[in-house]
């Protein structure tokens, strides 16, 4: 298993609020990670390199997970770091207000990856030629479309499209969504910000991840298409190329 990752500025902003990583446990299991921070002057930053230092960390010192030992693992550490951001931002005016979406992918040694999201960041499986978003995004946009209240075309034209209805410090409630699939071999896996997927169409991402080039330009390139689309984001994002399908290294 391997990992190619990147993160940029963008255009448009002063600060790159995105933190992105890929860590690895005590039984050569990986965790790979992308937080896309929001709110306060310096607090999106701030945020979200605390939700990925902390739980990065502390997935590091584990042992041997199933996927379901995973998800049992990771919840409690997502309400410490929701609790830790929450404090924070109320003692020191300056990150009063920041918050994080969080995504996150698991990769077991029995060949099951989870996802496990928070906001609009997003995951992607690329099987068999085919991309499929396996993430939900907590939108308000998404959530009046469940309800029926939205068309799938208002959704996405919708005026407060970015308006996310869950995140990490901002109040108590993490809503956490899991997914377990099967992950099999020459499968991708993609995470990224919203400054990809806002910039770059889920068609363009499928034809880059199936065509020829090395993961690591396919990687570039993406980047790239978002910058030349505007940039009006940070944009980051991970691909992980299950390149053998019995072994994880």
């Amino acid at each position: 298993m391997n990992f190619f990752q990147k993160t940029d500025i963008g255009l448009k902003r002063e600060n790159n609020e995105d933190a992105i990583g890929v860590f690895t446990n005590k039984s050569k299991e990986t965790l790979a990670m992308i937080a896309d921070g929001m709110g306060g002057h310096l607090g999106g930053d701030v945020a979200s390199n605390i939700a990925l230092e902390l739980i990065g960390r502390s997935f590091e010192q584990t042992d041997l997970l199933s996927a379901q030992e995973f998800v049992n693992w990771l919840d409690p550490e997502l309400f410490k770091v929701n609790d830790t951001i929450i404090e924070m931002s109320q003692h020191k005016v300056n990150l009063y207000g920041m918050g994080t979406t969080f995504v996150g992918a698991f990769l077991s040694l029995d060949q099951k990856i989870v996802f496990a999201n928070l906001g609009d960041t997003r995951g992607y499986l690329f099987h068999e030629g085919t991309l499929n978003q396996i993430t939900v995004d907590q939108t308000l946009a998404n959530e009046l479309f469940y309800k029926g209240e939205l068309s799938a075309f208002e959704a996405e034209n919708f005026p407060k499209k970015n308006i996310i209805t869950s995140s990490l410090g901002v109040d108590k409630r993490v809503d956490t969504i899991y997914k377990t699939l099967d992950f099999m071999a020459e499968d991708k896996v993609l995470l990224s910000s919203d400054g990809l997927t806002n910039m770059v169409s889920d068609d363009v991402i499928a034809a880059k991840l199936g065509s020829d080039l090395a993961p690591e330009q396919m990687v570039n390139e993406l980047v790239q298409i978002a910058i030349d689309n505007g940039g009006l984001d940070n944009v980051s994002l991970i691909l992980g190329v299950n390149d053998e399908g019995s072994d994880q290294s």
